[in-house]
């Protein structure tokens, strides 16, 4: 084993913020120096791991963290007693995974030969890409399709015809608010045994992916106002931008969040990319500081 101890890791890494250093282990994209940096602060016992695994789990981001933990091969530093609860929330989530992906395969089939053309997005799309390049990786809060208006009463009487209920949610009503008439909603349905949810959602391509992580990520629980990021959906944006980044129209994503008033926002979103989990700056603009997100709100 190298000797790491000569790396201060106090000085590079949030090791005070558990929030930032997950962020940071999350991120897809990490240099050399940066990962040896962690690998530095990991030996010489620097992590307070209870806290960082209560924020992954908070973030409901502990199975992305074992990918990563791997792929950037710090795996074997950590505590076996760690490694353990680590290992034990992935091999859930791959498990559960592998149940929602054998119902969604069944939902889509029925969807076809019913005649109705249905798509995917947000989690349920990475059953189909491998976005994350390992099927336990993402934690799935539930599966979102997309259907024609038209076929809302058909898809009801497919999802009942196999078992699935209605459970009434007033979360999901209208309460007047532009951020929630971006989808028409249908009542959620769970099936008794795997607690599947499927909800109505919108289409999207790579660019349109993008702009609802985005979203998503910001509005529908006023998380931006809150200050209440989820990682889960920034780990997500960050990795569309490093693997599809020559699909994406960043004067379209600005000129959206122009449009809707949002240039604060989704431009606090795309730093927060950039200074926690080190993803390239991808605009043509310079990274805005306090003096120049002006001008990136003009230049938008």
């Amino acid at each position: 084993m190298k000797n790491t101890g000569s790396i201060n890791t106090t000085m590079l890494l949030p090791l005070n913020n558990h929030y930032a250093l997950l962020a940071l282990m999350l991120s897809p994209a990490l240099d050399n120096i940066t990962i040896n940096t962690l690998r530095s602060a990991i030996h010489n016992n620097h992590i307070i791991w209870v806290n960082l695994l209560q924020q992954a789990g908070v973030q409901r981001c502990t199975p992305l963290l074992f990918v990563r933990l791997n792929q950037y091969r710090l795996w074997s530093e950590l505590p076996a007693p760690i490694q353990q609860i680590i290992q034990a929330a992935y091999q859930k989530n791959l498990q559960r995974n592998a149940v929602l992906q054998t119902e969604l395969s069944a939902l889509l089939a029925a969807f076809q030969h019913s005649g109705i053309e249905s798509l995917l997005l947000k989690g349920a799309a990475t059953f189909c890409d491998n976005l994350y390049g390992d099927p336990g990786a993402r934690v799935m809060g539930d599966l979102d399709i997309l259907v024609h208006p038209n076929d809302v009463e058909k898809c009801k009487k497919i999802l009942t015809s196999q078992g699935y209920i209605v459970i009434p949610d007033p979360g999901m009503t209208f309460d007047g608010l532009a951020t929630d008439m971006r989808h028409h909603q249908i009542p959620a349905y769970r099936h008794p045994t795997t607690k599947v949810i499927i909800e109505t959602t919108s289409l999207l391509s790579t660019q349109d992916r993008l702009l609802l992580n985005t979203a998503h990520a910001l509005l529908p629980k006023r998380e931006f106002i809150r200050g209440e990021i989820a990682l889960l959906q920034l780990a997500e944006f960050s990795l569309l931008i490093t693997e599809r980044s020559e699909e994406i129209s960043w004067n379209g994503w600005a000129n959206v969040a122009q449009l809707n008033h949002l240039e604060t926002a989704f431009m606090t979103y795309l730093l927060m990319s950039h200074e926690l989990m080190s993803i390239a700056w991808p605009l043509a603009w310079p990274v805005p500081t306090g003096r120049l997100l002006p001008v990136f709100l003009l230049l938008s």
